[in-house]
């Protein structure tokens, strides 16, 4: 039995989600901070599903309500942020 490129695994499947999760992150990074500036969010399908003031505390709020390993979980830094563009 050959290893069948084809087909998706369920790892890459999640690691798929978290990549988009990331890229919409970045997209709208600048309206987050102004929302968000200073807290740890969690996002999961594009969205911003939990919020609180540390990694632990979000993964509290999400574990039970989305695939852990689909979520993203990340600080808004409170000072201003840069953003260097991919390289297309």
């Amino acid at each position: 039995m050959g290893l069948d490129l084809t087909k998706t695994t369920p790892v890459q499947a999640s690691l798929v989600k978290l990549l988009e999760n990331r890229q919409w992150l970045d997209q709208n990074i600048y309206e987050l901070q102004k929302k968000y500036r200073g807290q740890t969010i969690a996002v999961h399908g594009q969205a911003v599903v939990g919020t609180g003031q540390s990694a632990e505390q979000v993964l509290d709020i999400v574990k039970d309500k989305y695939p852990v390993d689909e979520v993203l979980i990340m600080l808004i830094p409170k000072e201003e942020i840069l953003v260097v563009p991919y390289p297309e």
